[in-house]
């Protein structure tokens, strides 16, 4: 009987639970249908003449009992030129107040929210999201493995796989890509569909600097774990170099550079971290657009004067030169590599319109000080007839019978040549000059590359008779046959006459 009463009781309570429940949801809606009631009927008598929307809410506050809610920095600048109402909603007041400010309104439980219409419209529809792919390829064509692709204004990105391929999942459209990568400009691609991108990146050449070419590749220089030194021809185009070793001098650190001979196009001798040897050869391994190459002189006479195999090449066709100083080198060259490598990559061609370069230069040079001051032919006779006169006070004679000694045996020890004296510095030595004249074509489409030049050059030496003129060009092609085949051809001519 107690079980029973108990379980009476147990129903009556729930049953009384479910009855509180339902009367406090017929009340919440009741209490909502009447403030949407009020909203609805609640008129508003005003009018307004250059007025700001926070003056127009307040009036419209006091009038009814509805609660305004909005920021001020939203509401401060919208002007509500003329309002004229009399016993109209206050629906159809907030419209015309509203209307053209990019502010709505919202009603809840009797208070109004005044927000932006963008914000209403993002949440009340949030779009769905977008997958936004393509590829990034360099100047040549080739994919770009490990670019950075962001879309700006957000921390949303990625990077480029193997195949230089990427994709983004986007709130909407269109969207601006940021892409950057080492050593090339950073582009900013726009995106208006969900089709596949295509960014081909440009080189910079004011970052250039921070790449390390090597024979296995290239790399950023902060990455590049051996010791290497780049110079870039293009930040020393301005330089009236003739050889190319002249731009090394100074912006190699680690690189030592002598000329055994002042001689035109003559051989010279390049460090790299000191000698290695006393009996051995100690030039670096030059290495041209990955084609060893032999360096030196290549006459026939053990002259110092020789000419040096690397003076047929334009320093201004050179785009970039990198030495290689530590043991890496020997790992891909061998025990040639043993005194260090001169990777030297010459210019190439890019996508665009054809590009016509015209440069020329002119110079002299001259000792930078008298070299090795000698005594002229009269400075000599007149050292010689002082000493005869000296001589000859010495041994007790008086200075008339000395200098009448000296005057009878002059010409006996520095007689006047019958053509007169001679400047042997006149002679044999003389102003230098050099001038120089070059002209390139460069330029090609996505498959297509070319460079060409043509240069010639005339140096005059300081000594007589010595000179060097060389007439060279240059013929570098690239053709992309398919995504796996692709040709090339370096090509140099040269023809140098030196006077010696």
């Amino acid at each position: 009987m107690n079980k029973k009463e108990h379980k009476n009781q147990a129903e009556r309570s729930s049953r009384r639970l479910w009855i509180t429940l339902l009367f406090f949801c017929f009340t919440v809606t009741g209490f909502m249908q009447a403030a949407n009631a009020v909203f609805a009927q609640a008129t508003v008598t005003a009018t307004f003449k250059n007025a700001t929307l926070n003056e127009v809410l307040w009036e419209v506050q006091r009038q009814t009992d509805f609660t305004f809610v909005y920021s001020t920095e939203e509401v401060k600048n919208v002007k509500v030129e003329k309002l004229i109402v009399n016993h109209e909603k206050i629906a159809d007041v907030l419209d015309k107040c509203l209307k053209g400010s990019g502010l709505t309104y919202t009603v809840h439980e009797g208070v109004i929210a005044i927000k932006p219409a963008s914000k209403v419209e993002a949440v009340a529809a949030p779009q769905q999201e977008v997958k936004v792919s393509g590829s990034v390829v360099d100047e040549t064509g080739e994919s770009v493995i490990g670019a950075n692709v962001l879309v700006k204004g957000t921390t949303n990105g990625c990077t480029t796989d193997l195949d230089g391929h990427f994709s983004l999942d986007v709130d909407h459209l269109p969207v601006t890509l940021i892409v950057s990568y080492v050593g090339y400009i950073r582009q900013e691609v726009k995106v208006i569909s969900a089709k596949m991108v295509k960014v081909e990146m440009v080189p910079d050449n004011n970052l250039m600097d921070e790449v390390v070419v090597t024979g296995y590749g290239t790399f950023k220089k902060s990455a590049y774990a051996g010791s290497a030194s780049s110079v870039k021809g293009e930040t020393l185009k301005d330089v009236p170099a003739i050889s190319f070793k002249d731009l090394l001098q100074g912006n190699a650190p680690g690189v030592q550079f002598t000329s055994s001979s002042g001689q035109p196009g003559a051989s010279s001798s390049l460090r790299i971290r000191g000698m290695g040897s006393f009996n051995a050869s100690n030039s670096p391994l030059y290495v041209i657009d990955g084609v060893p190459m032999r360096s030196g002189t290549i006459n026939t006479m053990s002259s110092d004067a020789g000419l040096d195999i690397m003076s047929t090449i334009n320093s201004s066709d050179i785009e970039s030169v990198t030495v290689i100083k530590d043991a890496a080198a020997a790992s891909l060259y061998g025990s040639r590599a043993a005194n260090g490598v001169v990777l030297i990559t010459t210019k190439k061609g890019k996508a665009g319109k054809a590009s016509i370069s015209l440069k020329a230069d002119w110079g002299s040079s001259d000792f930078a000080m008298d070299y090795r001051p000698v005594m002229g032919g009269e400075e000599r006779r007149q050292y010689i007839y002082d000493g005869l006169v000296a001589g000859q006070i010495k041994k007790g004679k008086s200075e008339a019978d000395a200098m009448a000694y000296a005057d009878g045996k002059i010409d006996n020890y520095a007689p006047v040549p019958w053509c007169g004296y001679v400047d042997w510095d006149d002679i044999m030595f003389q102003k230098g000059n050099h001038q120089s004249y070059e002209a390139s074509l460069s330029g090609g489409t996505d498959r297509f590359k070319y460079y060409s030049s043509l240069s010639y050059l005339k140096q005059d030496g300081i000594a007589i008779n010595s000179g060097l003129e060389r007439i060279s060009g240059r013929l570098n092609v690239d053709f992309r046959a398919t995504d796996k085949l692709k040709l090339g051809a370096n090509v140099l001519f040269a023809t140098v006459n030196q006077d010696v």
